[in-house]
């Protein structure tokens, strides 16, 4: 099992900066959970881009997931396939009943 911590938007994401080195991953939301048909919220990227800065400055390598509002138009920006569009990783939920929306994001040298 995996242990991972996730933040809602308006959670400052240097919150996390004290887990780097305790959990497998951190999850961002960018959206705000139980409301459909919200937009991807673009300062997600700001804040996906500074764990990843802290991570690269600790030399840690944890992956990084966003969940909400992921789209074709706005995968590019991250770096990550869509379902249905290319080759996906095997979710990451136990459940076979539950579909994984989260997107991983790739780690890169």
């Amino acid at each position: 099992a995996k242990a991972g911590i996730a933040i809602n938007p308006d959670v400052p994401v240097e919150r996390l900066f004290p887990y780097i080195e305790e959990v497998d991953f951190f999850l961002i939301m960018s959206v705000f959970a139980g409301f459909g048909g919200q937009k991807f919220i673009e300062e997600s990227v700001d804040r996906i881009k500074t764990l990843k800065a802290e991570m690269d400055r600790r030399g840690i390598v944890r992956d990084i997931e966003v969940d909400g509002g992921v789209s074709k138009a706005n995968s590019s920006i991250l770096a990550v396939p869509i379902p249905g569009s290319l080759p996906m990783p095997e979710p990451q939920c136990s459940s076979p009943e539950v579909p994984s929306s989260r997107q991983k994001i790739p780690h890169r040298q």
